[in-house]
């Protein structure tokens, strides 16, 4: 009996037990369904968020990546407190959400329930402070701060220097800063623009940027330093736009100054789509820098037309038969040609690239000579350096795909081609990314043996000694007038040497490794002189303009029909109507492209800049704003959008024969 109520108890014991595991998995089990809901309602929250802060019509419903993790902090404001608030010290658990969104990095900080969320901006401090639904940060109103104008003395040689987590530039010369600059940004421009790029032009006054909009425009940013006037040029959206440089470098962000004209007054941009593998869609535009105007372009489809004897590899580029093609910039020199190789995205680097040379005043294109893709080239004469290899010489093993490169050549722009020269040969080591250096009577060199690691030499053209081997550390490094400048990172310092004439190594600045890795952002070209005397540290006003002005042509050049009418006030009589074929206007004094419109308005954003010439149909219209006639157009992409006819004085678009 006793035995039997024993037994009946374990049992029942038993069952207790696993009826307590149970419940636990079961309670577990719901807390982590409802945790993982918490995270699903913060992140739908946040999107929420970010559609209505970019102004978005429709809600956002796929992102590039988003990441979280939940953080104990030590005050309510979420580690990014707003100015001149302070929060009582206490345990704040929130959750940090990062969201990748079109190519833009949004940190946002959020509490469980959704009462507080923050957008932190880059700086650490809110953009946007909701506490239950309210923004409850202060809006600060003042007048912008006083330009302050620095006096640029004669010296050798400048270099300019960005700072990325301090986005700042820094203005070097051999004696060292000499000016501070917040990097200038336009209204609007996204807290991070993910496809930031630099290039500044031969004489050191005018900055080009391209930068992001919000919510999610493309544009070239222009800056004088002499003036402070900044303005900005928006793009299509799918553009991505770059003033040369080589695209796998230590400064991957920068361009060439070569880019430029001689005079430093206009800049070849080179502009491409990337979004999508198989598009070959791209072109090359002229940027006056004083106004912020295209004056000149040359699309893909167009330059097949007035390109002399091209090589099979620049017509499978102009056509795209191989993929996607991006135009990277080389040189714009003293005869007026725009030298660009076509890069092939998607793959691989390659030692040579397929080149053209443009000229845009007279609109005629013959194949480059600047087509290695790590060449640089001496802007006194247009002479270039490489490094190749010679199999006829000796060299040290291969330890990769692309052979031993142990000479390093000179290359002679003659016609279409380079005439080569041997400058170094070296047995033991491969030699990479060359460059002019102490004005042209040195190069630098990377070497490397397989077995230590990379360095930098310098050799001394025309000399019988072997080349100087500077010590490990130096990162980047850039060519002056009268030796050369590099980077390199100490204990907790970066640090800025000028080489003089290669060869005694002087510190001239440090920045704190906070700031970032340093980036040499543009040096002094050796035979240009330096086109400031002062220089305007804040910007003085800010605009942004249309891509470029419509072709100005005299309307009494053009044949109006018998029986037209004005639709519009204040604009011509039309010549155009619907259901029929248009084109961009031909002809005429005054020649460029026309910006096409999302709406039939001025202010409305530009989808397009078509060339003259570009044939569309019209498939809508008219209507009237701002003086003009609009017609609604369908491009040849499938692009529908909106042209203006002209005005009073000038029409943009005819009827296409």
């Amino acid at each position: 009996m006793f035995i039997l109520c024993e037994q009946r108890t374990k049992v029942m014991k038993r069952k207790l037990v696993l009826l307590a595991i149970l419940i636990s998995m079961m309670l577990s089990a719901v807390a982590s369904v409802s945790a993982q809901d918490r995270i699903t309602e913060r992140y739908n929250q946040i999107l929420t968020h970010l559609a209505s802060y970019l102004g978005l019509s429709a809600p956002i419903r796929f992102v590039d990546s988003w990441t979280w993790e939940e953080i104990i902090g030590t005050n309510a404001g979420f580690d990014c407190p707003a100015p001149g608030v302070v929060y009582p010290s206490s345990p704040n658990r929130y959750l940090k959400f990062i969201i990748n969104y079109n190519g833009q990095r949004y940190d946002y900080r959020v509490n469980g329930d959704g009462t507080i969320l923050i957008l932190c901006g880059p700086t650490g401090q809110p953009l946007v402070r909701l506490e239950n639904g309210i923004n409850v940060l202060t809006p600060i109103i003042s007048a912008p701060p006083a330009p302050t104008t620095i006096t640029i003395s004669p010296a050798p040689w400048y270099a300019w220097f960005y700072l990325p987590t301090l986005d700042r530039l820094i203005l070097f010369n051999q004696n060292g800063e000499v000016a501070s600059v917040n990097r200038p940004r336009l209204t609007n421009e996204a807290p991070s623009s993910s496809n930031l790029h630099l290039a500044i032009s031969r004489d050191g006054r005018y900055l080009v940027q391209t930068v992001t909009v919000s919510p999610n425009t493309p544009t070239l940013s222009i800056y004088d330093f002499a003036t402070g006037t900044l303005r900005g040029i928006p793009l299509n959206t799918t553009d991505t736009a770059r003033m040369g440089g080589v695209l796998v470098s230590y400064a991957a962000s920068t361009g060439t100054p070569l880019a430029f004209s001689p005079d430093s007054r206009s800049v070849a941009v080179g502009v491409g789509r990337v979004d999508t593998p198989g598009v070959n869609e791209w072109r090359i535009m002229v940027v006056n820098l004083e106004t912020g105007s295209i004056t000149r372009q040359v699309r893909h489809n167009e330059i097949g037309a007035i390109l002399v004897a091209p090589s099979v590899e620049v017509s499978q580029a102009i056509t795209g038969g191989f993929g996607t093609f991006l135009p990277n910039i080389q040189l714009w020199d003293n005869l007026g040609n725009i030298h660009f190789q076509l890069v092939f995205m998607f793959a691989g680097g390659a030692l040579t690239y397929p080149a053209i040379a443009w000229n845009p005043t007279t609109n005629s294109a013959t194949v480059s000579p600047y087509n290695r893709s790590s060449a640089d080239i001496l802007p006194t004469d247009g002479s270039i350096v490489y490094s190749d290899n010679d199999p006829a010489l000796p060299a040290i093993p291969s330890m990769g795909m692309l052979e031993t490169q142990n000479v390093i050549r000179r290359g002679m722009p003659i016609g279409t081609s380079m005439t080569p020269q041997q400058l170094l040969h070296s047995p033991n080591y491969s030699m990479l990314s060359p460059r002019w250096i102490t004005g042209g009577t040195q190069i630098a060199f990377l070497f490397e043996d397989n077995v230590n690691p990379v360095r930098w030499g310098i050799y001394t053209i025309g000399s019988a000694s072997p080349f100087l081997q500077l010590s490990d550390g130096y990162k980047q490094l850039a060519g002056v007038s009268n030796g050369a400048v590099t980077t390199a990172q100490g204990f907790d310092v970066y640090i800025i040497t000028w080489h003089q004439n290669g060869n005694t190594p002087t510190n001239i600045g440090t920045f704190p490794t906070s700031a970032g890795e340093p980036i040499i952002v543009w040096t002094q070209p050796f035979n240009v002189a330096l086109g400031l005397t002062t220089l305007v540290t804040t910007p003085t006003s800010t605009s942004t303009t249309s891509p470029a002005s419509p072709t100005a042509i005299p309307t009494s050049s053009v044949v109006v029909p018998v029986g037209a009418s004005v639709l519009c006030p204040g604009a011509p009589a039309s010549i155009v109507r619907t259901g029929i074929t248009g084109r961009v206007f031909v002809g005429g004094p005054n020649r460029g492209p026309l910006n096409v419109r999302q709406t039939p308005s001025t202010s409305a954003p530009i989808v397009r800049i078509i060339p003259e010439g570009t044939r569309f149909a019209i498939i809508g219209g008219p209507q009237c704003a701002n003086n003009f006639t609009w017609w609604q157009v369908r491009l040849d992409d499938g692009v529908v959008a909106w042209v203006a006819e002209g005005t009073s004085a000038q029409y943009f678009i005819e009827p296409a024969p």
